[in-house]
């Protein structure tokens, strides 16, 4: 018996199979980091295929308020994080994200270019439940 993957993960990208009922779904939501050395090299944000960012991606952490009733990017914060607890940038993006609030947002984060992160960005991470991120360990090897 064959098996059945939800999603497929490889180097560089994220696959998955959409199956609906009677068309129910409506919005295909697809976003890509970047950096030198990814594959592929453009950083996008896109709904049903088009283009969805006004702003190009910056060096650093992008975070992305997204209004979920009229589908556009209003907002965009950068954030250069370093690997120093103390850095301005780690405090004012720990402190920016502990702000939000549920008011029919989505905040979408994606990096570009070179990452880096610290402690008290790992925590946050890990307070708001994140797997994925891949934590000052790794990413400050590179």
């Amino acid at each position: 018996m064959a098996e059945t993957f939800m999603a497929g993960f490889g180097q560089g990208f994220v696959e998955t199979q959409i199956l609906t009922e009677n068309n129910s779904i409506k919005y295909k939501l697809s976003i890509a980091s970047s950096n030198q050395g990814s594959v592929p090299s453009e950083a996008y944000i896109r709904l049903n295929d088009k283009q969805l960012s006004p702003l190009p991606f910056q060096q650093g952490m992008n975070v992305w308020e997204y209004n979920t009733l009229t589908n556009t990017i209003e907002n965009r914060k950068v954030f250069n994080l370093s690997q120093t607890d103390t850095s301005s940038e780690n405090t004012a993006f720990v402190i920016y994200m502990k702000s939000l609030v549920d008011n029919g947002r989505a905040y979408f984060l994606t990096t570009f270019g070179t990452s880096r992160s610290s402690k008290q960005v790992d925590d946050w991470f890990i307070s708001a439940g994140s797997v994925n991120f891949l934590r000052s360990d790794i990413l400050n090897r590179y």
